[in-house]
């Protein structure tokens, strides 16, 4: 896979996430969303990275205030991203290593990640934006005021500017149309690119799948509207 990206001049943002259930500090059901066991996290990153020496821009976790078990903790979260962060610089000093991007835009949950060492140890801070309605359209969730109220009350204060990247974004063409999720996507994009510039804009997913009509393709892969606008 890593191959027909290259060839195909795909630019690839791994994501490290979760933890095996013999690695993880938890037992039963929910052990993968457990923390890690810091030594075996390490070593896990290590080997990730080694492998896949080309990839240059990481993610650590997905949904860290959402997938982690018993519940969601910032402290915890925040001692696997410096390992990784770490970890990762010692074997390729340039690359890029983000936070999990969170559920929404969760500036409670980063705010206190981001304490005690956490600024210092990411480049990017990741996060998911789902409004169900246009990026304008709600009031209470607009992106670009969502993404102003992240850098500057939330980031800036903590150390100064970092890249923000939208790992996750999406509308649902069955719900909306598929003009209608071609002009939503596209108005995030600018929207993300005009406010802070923000360097990756991700939209989930490439391809319809049970999950739902968000894919930029359907199911037999052939384009929606979408597709040419993103």
């Amino acid at each position: 896979a890593m191959g027909t990206h290259r060839r195909n001049g795909v630019q690839v943002v791994g994501m490290i996430a979760y933890t095996s259930p013999w690695a993880s500090t938890c037992g039963g059901a929910d052990a993968q969303f457990c923390k890690p066991n810091i030594d075996h996290w390490k070593n896990y990153v290590g080997a990730v990275a080694r492998r896949y020496g080309d990839v240059t821009h990481w993610e650590i976790w997905n949904e860290p205030n959402h997938f982690w078990k018993p519940s969601p903790n910032p402290d915890e979260y925040r001692e696997i991203l410096v390992a990784a962060y770490d970890t990762i610089k010692s074997i390729n000093p340039n690359a890029k290593v983000a936070s999990g991007g969170t559920t929404y835009i969760d500036n409670s949950f980063i705010d206190s990640f981001l304490d005690n060492g956490g600024w210092e140890h990411l480049d990017a801070v990741a996060v998911h934006y789902y409004p169900g309605v246009g990026p304008e359209s709600d009031p209470n969730n607009r992106l670009r005021d969502e993404l102003l109220k992240l850098e500057y009350n939330t980031i800036v204060p903590h150390g100064g500017l970092k890249e923000i990247w939208i790992t996750e974004m999406g509308w649902q063409s069955d719900q909306i149309g598929l003009e209608a999720q071609a002009n939503v996507i596209s108005r995030a994009t600018i929207i993300a690119r005009t406010v802070n510039e923000a360097p990756i804009t991700l939209i989930y997913n490439l391809r319809d799948d049970p999950t739902g009509s968000w894919g930029l393709l359907k199911n037999n892969f052939q384009p929606k509207p979408a597709y040419n606008y993103y």
